[in-house]
């Protein structure tokens, strides 16, 4: 099942760029714009090294890395260490191609 969500959550990815390449700048901008400092998560023991994203990276950058190699979360690097990781979840809720989950009623 969990397959399955990453498998739409690519596939909007790529309806998104091509309607991008298309024309519409802003939300190229949009998404230059944005850094994986902004969503920065703490460090977890067993996330690989490889591939990695550094600290100022454009979190287009981290998506692309981590779809690439069918990933949910990358390791952030600054001089050669870890210093925490990015979510693919979260990354996508940043630059606006996902959206919040819907809070229930209260009862």
């Amino acid at each position: 099942m969990m397959q399955l969500a990453f498998v739409l959550q690519l596939c909007f990815l790529t309806a998104v760029l091509r309607r991008w390449h298309n024309g519409s700048g802003s939300l190229e901008f949009h998404m230059r714009r944005r850094k994986v400092d902004e969503i920065l998560q703490p460090y977890v023991e067993g996330v690989p090294l490889d591939p990695s994203v550094h600290l100022g990276d454009q979190i287009i950058h981290a998506i692309e890395l981590m779809v690439r190699n069918n990933m949910k979360c990358i390791a952030v690097l600054r001089n050669q260490r870890p210093v925490g990781i990015v979510r693919l979840e979260d990354a996508f809720l940043k630059i606006g191609l996902q959206r919040e989950p819907l809070k229930q009623p209260s009862p």
